[in-house]
């Protein structure tokens, strides 16, 4: 029998790591780059709305946003706006504290790994970038080097995240004891099986205090000032602009945060919550 002595570090990505959604994020730079792609889009709103009212589930609403703004987008193109993508949130959207958390276990000579419901074609080298040595994500398919709506195997998210990590930790390294990081209520399941849990959360009331508390905090700056705003765009006003004003509606949105489109954070669009 090996003798198991390596300690597991599991880190969720999305405002565990960064300070905002990078699947959002991403969808909205690359729709900002192909505006001709809004014409595609019409159909969101519909979908949110299924979505909010529990007609349809988070692995559908993915696919769906995924097929309408870079659905058919060939490989090579996708590749070359994830390493400018990637370049971004690097050096602007990832929590300081949350870094050096990261390196603190790397130097400890702890196992890193990544786990995300975010997409292969850029949390891979994303997850590389901030020095993990493992990343479990959602996986893309691809027809003849073109993107698909659709996803390989489960989204990694929930108790399909939960059975990856244990999956790995069961089948690849002698890993004895596990710390798990997560913001997400779909991660409790991962905080409750890891042997060390570090919610990520602002505290509320009612917040469970059986799980360590830790705070990342904002982002790392960019000109001066984090990233983070309250809401500033109401839901019935976002899905009336999609639906009846697609055009307008990257103008609109940066002039009401006051912001560049592909900086907003999941907070911005309310109608989106839970989109992970």
């Amino acid at each position: 029998m090996k003798n198991k002595s390596q300690v597991g570090v599991i880190f969720d990505l999305d405002n565990t790591i960064t300070c905002n959604d990078t699947y959002l994020h991403f969808l909205l730079s690359f729709l900002k780059q192909n505006p001709s792609r809004l014409l595609r889009c019409w159909s969101l709103p519909l979908a949110l709305i299924c979505f909010k009212i529990k007609i349809r589930d988070n692995t559908w609403l993915k696919k769906k946003f995924l097929g309408a703004i870079a659905g058919g987008t060939s490989k090579n193109k996708i590749e070359a706006f994830s390493t400018q993508f990637i370049k971004a949130v690097v050096e602007q959207k990832v929590r300081g504290k949350a870094l050096q958390e990261i390196q603190h276990h790397k130097q400890s000579g702890h196992r890193l790994i990544l786990a995300t419901a975010s997409f292969d074609f850029y949390v891979e080298e994303l997850g590389s970038r901030l020095g993990f040595d493992t990343v479990l994500c959602t996986k893309s398919v691809w027809d003849n080097n073109l993107l698909q709506a659709e996803i390989s195997g489960d989204n990694c998210y929930g108790m399909s995240k939960l059975n990856k990590v244990i999956y790995y930790v069961e089948s690849n390294f002698d890993i004895a004891y596990t710390i798990a990081y997560s913001d997400h209520h779909s991660d409790i399941p991962l905080l409750d099986w890891a042997d060390e849990a570090n919610d990520c959360t602002v505290i509320t009331p009612g917040h469970d205090t059986t799980r360590k508390h830790v705070e990342f905090g904002p982002g790392i700056a960019w000109n001066g000032h984090a990233h983070m705003l309250e809401p500033v765009i109401d839901q019935a006003t976002l899905l009336a602009l999609l639906n009846d004003h697609a055009v307008d509606f990257i103008r609109f949105t940066e002039a009401k945060c006051g912001r560049d489109i592909d900086t907003l954070d999941f907070c911005d669009f309310p109608c989106v919550w839970g989109m992970r």
